[in-house]
């Protein structure tokens, strides 16, 4: 492997994730880059996930391993965060895995354009046997604002809503800490770091597999918990975009904001069955509703679903809605 001067810091969150832990690990410590601080959270696993961190830490002196008691994926990136000895992050989940080249590739975009973040593309897998076939393809870089407005409208334009798909300098994540208790960590952090960037680029190449699991730390059951950790995200990035003083940015994000509420009002009445709860979404939705539609610049489309929502949900949420579900499924 080639010398690498400056260090990476790579952090896994890591819960009862001993099924796929062994092939996230192998594909971190193979990686083509070998100067690496590898982060292992163990966030008070039941299974073995502890005991597979503790033999790899064996194999390789680059590993630290922290175990603690149960207290959420945010808190482990957190104490990742502190514990990191490198310059640059990248996060990985623990039932995960990522090409050989995923670090080495990214750290040369980001020192060839001068990037603060980087960000390839991945692919979903229900196994752990699909092969990366990295090329080094096209690179493209984009501003801040560009990538803001995209990230705003939570349109997957330029920036994913993910940690995982991107290095990043570790500068940006100064004095920003992940929010505990909290299902929507990734999101409410990134529009903070994407607002400190000057460019960011985007690397064609596939290097990340993301696994389609159901103990994925990312993944979360529709329950009101859940629901209520995705409406406390969307409060903070709509306050988040308001203080930027960016009138473009807070519009775009009040639109999320609504497309959201419809979206959750619309699962808790067709999945959860729960009215109750439903008419509270409803009136979250009704907050913003007047500014929103008085926005010059709402397509005509989207202004006649947000009016046809505001004054039939119900129907809104058994016909286009559900129609929209049942379609993005096949």
């Amino acid at each position: 492997m080639k010398k690498h001067a400056e260090k990476i810091s790579v952090i896994v969150p890591i819960y009862n994730a001993d099924k796929y832990l062994k092939q996230c690990l192998r594909s971190i410590i193979d990686q083509s880059y070998e100067n690496l601080d590898i982060i292992l959270i163990n966030d008070g696993s039941k299974d073995q996930s502890g005991n597979i961190c503790d033999d790899f830490a064996k194999m390789d002196s680059r590993i630290n391993v922290i175990h603690k008691t149960n207290s959420g994926v945010a808190d482990c990136r957190n104490i990742g965060l502190s514990q990191s000895k490198g310059d640059y992050i990248v996060w990985v989940d623990a039932d995960d895995y990522i090409d050989r080249f995923f670090v080495e590739h990214m750290y040369e975009a980001m020192k060839n354009n001068q990037s603060d973040i980087v960000q390839c593309r991945f692919v979903k897998v229900n196994d752990g046997n699909y092969k990366f076939e990295t090329e080094k393809s096209s690179v493209t870089n984009y501003s801040r604002q560009i990538v803001l407005e995209g990230y705003a409208e939570e349109k997957d334009s330029v920036s994913s809503i993910y940690l995982w798909d991107k290095l990043f300098r570790k500068a940006l994540f100064e004095n920003i800490s992940f929010p505990l208790r909290s299902n929507s960590e990734d999101r409410a952090v990134l529009c903070q770091v994407l607002a400190r960037i000057k460019v960011f680029t985007q690397i064609e190449d596939v290097m990340y597999a993301y696994r389609l699991s159901e103990n994925s730390l990312t993944r979360g059951k529709m329950n009101y918990g859940f629901i209520k950790s995705a409406i406390d995200t969307e409060n903070e990035r709509v306050r988040f975009f308001k203080g930027l003083g960016d009138e473009t940015l807070y519009h775009k994000a009040l639109i999320a904001y609504e497309k959201v509420m419809i979206a959750t009002y619309s699962r808790c009445i067709l999945k959860m069955k729960d009215k109750k709860l439903a008419k509270k979404i409803f009136s979250l939705y009704r907050h913003y509703y007047k500014a929103v539609i008085r926005n010059k610049n709402l397509n005509f489309v989207r202004k006649g679903q947000f009016v046809f929502f505001r004054y039939f949900p119900s129907i809104y949420a058994f016909t286009i809605f559900n129609a929209y579900d049942l379609k993005t499924k096949r």
